[in-house]
């Protein structure tokens, strides 16, 4: 019936749509899904980054036990040298990083958010199990900020860090996270320019074939029209 208007809606909302595509040239969507903080992520960016600082801190105490100063000779608690807190530093700013790029890839958006989650989800886990250990009548060392530091080297003695070094590891920590999320969820923007890019490549190239053919049958068709006596 005239002036009647009906609506339909069948499709998500904008709000609710979590996964877009991207039309190239009317041909095959690039698909440009978005997720946001990935708990799964984040986890695997924590345990990531637990490997990693063993491995980066038995890199320290190798290179110092390999220098003249010999800390089992000092006693089991001596005050760090500028050294051990700058590897120390160092590492742990590789280590979150190297997690922060874990959860930024694997949640495919809002990389930053899940890389600087990575290490304060760090300080969490480890706490904790510092208090269970502790309750099993035990204790961990676990290298986290304001507490004695120890590098997983044979008679590795306790370092007491200083304030100082504590609250630059928190920084390294949260900069180290956050630059590798961003890094981790911008490969996924790479990935898709490429094929996008391709994609482009492989239309115009089709269009520019399709429009040859196009002018060969336009003019063979003139060619074949009987002209007039």
């Amino acid at each position: 019936m005239l002036g009647k208007k009906s609506e339909r809606n069948d499709g998500p909302s904008a709000e609710t749509r979590t996964e877009s595509s991207r039309q190239v040239g009317g041909r095959r969507p690039v698909a440009t899904a978005r997720g946001g903080i990935s708990l799964g992520g984040i986890l695997t960016g924590v345990v990531v980054t637990f490997g990693a600082l063993l491995l980066l801190t038995a890199l320290v105490g190798g290179i110092f036990t390999t220098s003249d100063f010999n800390p089992t000779e000092l006693g089991s608690t001596q005050e760090v040298g500028v050294g051990i807190g700058v590897g120390l530093v160092a590492a742990w700013f590789l280590s979150s990083m190297w997690g922060g790029y874990t959860a930024g890839r694997m949640g495919r958006g809002a990389g930053i958010v899940n890389g600087i989650l990575v290490p304060l989800v760090v300080l969490i886990i480890g706490a904790i199990v510092a208090a269970i250990v502790g309750a099993l009548g035990s204790s961990a060392n676990l290298n986290l900020p304001f507490t004695p530091a120890q590098l997983p080297t044979q008679d590795s003695a306790l370092y007491d860090l200083s304030a100082g070094f504590g609250i630059a590891i928190l920084a390294a920590m949260a900069v180290g996270g956050a630059v590798g999320g961003g890094l981790g969820s911008r490969w996924h923007t790479k990935l898709e320019r490429r094929v996008i890019a391709e994609e482009e490549g492989r239309i115009a190239e089709t269009s520019a074939g399709g429009d040859g053919r196009n002018e060969t049958l336009e003019m063979r068709g003139r060619e074949d029209t009987p002209r007039p006596a």
